[in-house]
């Protein structure tokens, strides 16, 4: 988590959010990895990953309208997976 928050600090990267969002995810933090994957999506809309993630991380809080939303976002953005 530092290490990507130091990163953040040089280059706000969409990337890095997303990766930060996937510590705090693991860590259990998912508000804090929603946060996360939302800056993410901010920064670049057509993230795949970032969509995806976020509809993980609103899954495992109970927020199924939400995930289903973001799922269907990375499932048109070609992220096959996510179709299902």
């Amino acid at each position: 988590v530092l290490m990507y928050k130091s990163a953040l600090a040089i280059n706000p990267d969409t990337s890095i959010h997303n990766n930060l969002g996937v510590a705090y995810y693991m860590s259990g933090k998912n508000d804090l990895a929603i946060e996360e994957y939302k800056k993410a999506i901010q920064l670049n809309p057509v993230h795949i990953d970032a969509h995806n993630n976020l509809g993980i991380a609103y899954e495992s809080i109970g927020k199924k309208d939400e995930a289903l939303s973001e799922y269907k976002k990375a499932c048109d953005l070609g992220y096959k997976d996510a179709c299902r």
